[in-house]
Parts: C-alpha cells; structure tokens; sequence
C-alpha cells in the first residue's frame, strides 16, 4: 500500500477573513500525481492555496509527510506579484528610458531565490523553457508568456517535493504547451509530486488522478467521464445587444505602412503592412514574443513609436492631433496585461460601468440603458451575485468575465480582444464565443489574439500570422 504524502482532515479554512472551505478532506499518497478539474470560482485556486499552507486552518488538520518548506505554487495570484503594479501605469513596458531601475529576469530569479541557485541548473531550466534570451530584459518588457514562464523556472530551482500549478498553460503559445507536457511528465519521472488546476484537454499523459472541485467542496473522480457528467453542457442562450456609442464614419480601422518597432538592436516588428477595413473580423496569431502585444499596442495607441511609422487608425494618420483618448473611446480592449494592472477596489458592476469611459473610472450617473445592459450581461453569464462583490475579491476567472463585458459594454467601433478566455473553462468559453457570434454585427470591427485555434468566433474570416517579428495574411 502507498504511503500518504499529503492529508487533509475534516479541514475549515478561511481565506481574507472569509469562509473558504469547510469539512474538507483529502488525501495524497506517494506516487499519485493530481488534476484538479473545475468551474471558475469553484475553488481550485484557493484549494492549491490551502494545500500551500497561504490561509489559515480554523478547524481540523493538514499533514505533511515531507518538508513543507519544499512547496512551490505557480499562480496567477503570484504572477500579478512580479511586479509592484500599483507603482507602475500600463503603457510603461513600451518606453526604454522609463524601464531604468526595473530589475531583470535574471535578477528577479536570484534575488526571489535568496541567491541560493545552482548556475547549471539555471541554464539547463531556462534553456528547456526557452527563457534564456529574456534573462537580460527588465521584468516590464516581458510578455504574458514569457512571464509565465518565468515563475515556472523560479519553482523548479527551488528543487520542490510538491509542485502545484495553476493553470501553466495559460499565455503559452502550442509548441510550448506540448512542451510544457513534457516538463510536467519529465518531473514526475523524476520523482517530483504534482497536483495540477487546468482544463480536461490539457492533462498531461502522467497525470493519475483526477478531482473536481464544485462550490468549494472536492470530489474525487474514477475517470474523466465522471467530469463530463458533472459539467452538462450549457443551454444555448440569446443575447439583446445594445448599442450606445456614436455611429463612426470610416473606411479604414487600421492601415499601417512598413511598420518598424525597435528597441536597440532588438527588432520586434518589421516591415509589417496591413489593412484592416470597417467590419472586418480577424485573427492575430503567433507563438511567444512574436510581437502580437506590440502590434496591438500601435492601436490602442499605447506605444510611443506609432509616431515614427506610418500608422493610421479610422481613416486619419497618427500625429494629427487626435489624442490617444480621442482613439481609446472608438475602441473596447481586453488583454491579460490589463488585468495585472487593474488594482483598484471597485465592484465588479463599477468595472464594468468603467467600459463606457475608457479608463478606470465612472465620470457620471449611469443612464438607466446602461444599468440595464450591464445586468443583460451579467445575467447572460449567470453571475448577477457578483455585482456587488469586490472585484479583487472574485476568483482569477470570474474577473476575466468582468474585463470582458467591460470590453463590450460599450459597443465600440473596433473590438481588440487578447487572449480574452484566459482562466476560462469550457463552458464559459462557449458562452462567450456565442456571446461575440450573436453580438457583432456586419458593421462591427474585431481584432482576436489567441493561442487556441477552438477560440477563435466563427464571425473570424481572416488570419494574420506573425512570426519571427514579419506578418503573413491567410
């Protein structure tokens, strides 16, 4: 019989002060190696939290039977950590002479890491992660990816007896997905303890056990067939859209001419030349630090070379005295780099209320259309007790769902969606890509940043592809 690596008994936790869960137990024994499979505000990152030791046990017990110093938990929680967001504003990752003082990668792993790191296993770890050419970049250039990426790298040098991950997949382009696979199967053979939150597709072949965790309380799964009788399918749902911004007059959302992005001697865009017309859906595609992001930032106009290229967004060239506020209200933006930056304590209804004025504040009253939209949504999603929650309060999840209707919110003229599902399960997805199937119309203009060929709405009829900092049209 195996022996027990990790219990939990009859376990009360409370996470800020609240009841998270109650009477909870389970049990790992040596050898097994864990899924955790589940809706968003389930529970599961919390639970991985628990197992991690972060809140704090009101009744019964957690046994370790290991060091329990040896732990090491990759989150979206410590992601948004990496950096003291509150201290910096969202466009600064674009400006070279406002990075100064920003510690490196590398930095950042020895400094997290108390210097304690073994220099060939830095290599060896950053190498099998492709990590090794960002080292040297300030820890604000890095992307979504890449960050990730990085936190994985500070885990696997503390040398951990139990991994925990939450959702590593997430910003990971395919090649590295697969690649992360292997990783995963790798340290189990090495004899490494996992218990892993991610979708059903995405389990690693030497995954042994699967959970699912529903409304804070975990159930332990014979197979993954069980998961599939847990979760029945969403019914499908209509959505009433609304429009309330001005009706534009343009022929051209984007047009961009040799477009040439440069920091130094690194080049992160060159040559690009594109044409995007009002009405147009389409699709950005490419691997990790391919430039997606920067391409994205020339038209939210949010990075400072869009000046030096020849650039024009809804029918009028950069520099012609618009302001990047007279672009910013034509435009719905949702990104993963957003949402690190969003740290204010607003309700989930404020935040999305911030949709209708482009920055992270309400300027007035909300008209009696806009309330009613707002809870369209959120009825539309089935989250209508979150409204008056706290938005840092919700789980990862649930906030993606909210800076997603707050990107929609207003029915812009150009939608720019970046990896929105994000921390999304299946049936979420689904909802969404209904959502936006049912919302947009011939008039409406989409650009769609994802990994995940399944995705991508079926309004998309056009791709680019960037790869090694060029474009190709499909």
């Amino acid at each position: 019989m195996f022996k027990t690596f990790l219990s939990l008994q009859n376990v009360t936790f409370t996470k800020s002060n609240q009841l998270t869960f109650k009477n909870l137990n389970f049990q790992i024994r040596h050898g097994e190696q864990w899924a955790i499979l589940g809706e968003i505000g389930s529970g599961k990152s919390s639970f991985l939290e628990c197992l991690a030791g972060k809140h704090f046990i009101q009744e019964g017990s957690i046994d370790y039977h290991f060091d329990r110093k040896e732990i090491a938990l990759v989150s979206f929680q410590e992601q948004s950590k990496l950096l003291d967001y509150k201290e910096l504003y969202y466009q600064q990752r674009y400006y070279t002479s406002q990075s100064e003082g920003i510690i490196t990668a590398k930095e950042f792993l020895y400094q997290s890491l108390f210097q304690q790191i073994d220099s060939k296993q830095l290599e060896k770890i950053t190498t099998l992660l492709d990590l090794a050419e960002v080292l040297s970049l300030e820890m604000i250039k890095l992307s979504n990816g890449q960050k990730r990426k990085l936190l994985i790298a500070k885990a696997l040098l503390k040398k951990p007896q139990l991994l925990l991950l939450d959702n590593p997949y997430i910003g990971l382009d395919a090649p590295t997905r697969q690649l992360m696979n292997e990783i995963i199967n790798d340290l189990i053979n090495s004899g490494l303890h996992i218990v892993l939150v991610t979708h059903k597709d995405d389990i690693p072949s030497k995954i042994t056990h699967w959970a699912l965790m529903k409304d804070c309380q975990i159930l332990v799964l014979h197979s993954l067939e069980e998961y599939r009788d847990n979760n029945p399918s969403e019914r499908e749902k209509n959505f009433e859209t609304h429009s309330f911004s001005d009706v534009y007059d343009f022929k051209y959302a984007i047009k961009m001419n040799k477009v040439c992005i440069n920091y130094g001697a690194k080049t992160v865009l060159k040559n690009i030349s594109w044409e995007v017309k009002k009405g147009e859906k389409w699709a950005v595609m490419g691997n990790n630090g391919s430039g997606k992001s920067t391409l994205l930032s020339l038209i939210y106009a949010d990075h400072p070379q869009s000046y030096a290229n020849d650039i024009w967004l809804f029918d009028y060239p950069r520099g012609s005295g618009e302001t990047i506020w007279d672009i910013k209200k034509m435009i719905g933006f949702v990104s993963p780099e957003l949402h690190f930056y969003l740290q204010q304590s607003m309700t989930a209804f404020e935040i999305i209320a911030t949709g209708f004025f482009d920055g992270f504040v309400v300027h007035r009253e909300l008209m009696e259309r806009e309330v009613d939209s707002i809870y369209n949504f959120l009825d539309y999603y089935q989250i209508n007790h979150l409204a008056d929650k706290d938005f840092m309060r919700l789980s990862t999840g649930e906030q993606r769902i909210v800076l997603l209707i707050r990107a929609l919110i207003k029915k812009p003229a150009l939608l720019i969606m970046d990896e929105p599902f994000q921390n999304l399960d299946k049936k979420y997805i689904a909802l969404s890509l209904r959502l936006l199937d049912q919302y947009l119309t011939k008039e409406d203009t989409l650009i769609y940043v994802s990994h995940y060929r399944e995705e991508i709405p079926q309004c998309v009829t056009q791709f680019l592809y960037l790869s090694e900092n060029s474009l190709n049209l499909g």
